[in-house]
């Protein structure tokens, strides 16, 4: 039986014909399977930008790309101010800004900014620690929570369907925290794992310094 060999025509300066079963040629795919099928594809005498349509490609269907809204800054009656930026995306972002860090700690208080990135978002008035990481994963919903100098940072990423739902869940944790001992206690454990890793970083402690 005879085998099909692969074969490419050339049609004058810019144009190549694929047939006889060859399938890839500069990241074209023949999508037929009979080996018969035939496409022309155009081919310039330079490398093109990806930005621009190759001619003879079938083109992906696609609303095509939905323009941004203006960013939209408003104060809430309890003075927290609240910016807005539409993206038309499918991910949406929460991130929630404490005007509080290590800069306004005491002799006394030092520490508790590093403590409370370790406690937030865990037992509240409303739900327990085990609840509140449930409910964010069945809604795969993902939070964090950093801390600077000037202010402490909750990160929040959810879909857009369920911004709502984890706002309120989030929120709770926040406004209506238990501060357990027992999770004070499990709180302690990685911030002392930090300090020892700081005490052998010269570059944490430039950072931190």
């Amino acid at each position: 039986r005879k085998k099909n060999k692969r074969k490419i025509y050339w049609q004058g300066n810019n144009t190549m014909l694929l047939s006889s079963g060859l399938s890839r040629w500069m990241g074209c795919r023949l999508f037929s399977s009979s080996s018969s099928s035939t496409v022309v594809v155009n081919v310039p005498s330079f490398i093109p930008a990806l930005t621009l349509a190759v001619e003879g490609l079938p083109q992906p269907e696609g609303r095509g790309a939905v323009p941004e809204s203006a960013a939209h800054v408003s104060q809430l009656k309890n003075g927290l101010r609240v910016a807005t930026l539409d993206k038309k995306g499918g991910i949406s972002r929460i991130n929630i800004t404490i005007n509080s860090g290590s800069r306004d700690e005491t002799p006394r208080t030092s520490g508790r900014t590093h403590l409370y990135t370790k406690m937030a978002l865990r037992s509240c008035e409303k739900s327990s620690e085990f609840r509140l990481i449930r409910e964010l994963e069945r809604i795969g919903s993902r939070a964090a929570v950093s801390a600077s100098r000037e202010n402490i940072l909750v990160e929040v990423d959810c879909l857009r369907e369920n911004v709502a739902t984890t706002l309120h869940l989030v929120t709770c944790s926040l406004q209506l925290p238990k501060f357990k001992v027992s999770e004070l206690q499990e709180s302690r454990k990685p911030v002392k794992y930090d300090l020892a890793e700081r005490s052998c970083s010269t570059e944490i402690r430039v950072m931190d310094e």
